[in-house]
């Protein structure tokens, strides 16, 4: 069964789940307070912070599904 069709069967109320999920690491580099923070966290749920709080490093996980495959993405937030 593929994860983009519902499953017709009431006794089993999810989604049979792909064999295997792609991964992904991505660094968000740049100059400090120039907005990269804001744009991960926007990214990854919805956030914007109206106050500058600085950021060492921050790691989030974000799934997502691309053409039809699950993917997750391994964000490191950091500055140069």
């Amino acid at each position: 069964m593929a994860l983009d069709k519902p499953n017709k069967d009431l006794s089993t109320p999810f989604r049979v789940m792909p064999d295997q999920s792609t991964d992904y690491r991505i660094v968000v580099l740049g100059s400090a307070g120039i907005g990269k923070t804001n744009c991960v966290l926007r990214f990854v749920n919805g956030q914007f912070r109206e106050n500058y709080i600085p950021t060492v490093e921050d790691t989030y996980r974000q799934v997502v599904s691309c053409n039809k495959q699950i993917t997750t993405l391994q964000i490191t937030d950091t500055y140069d």
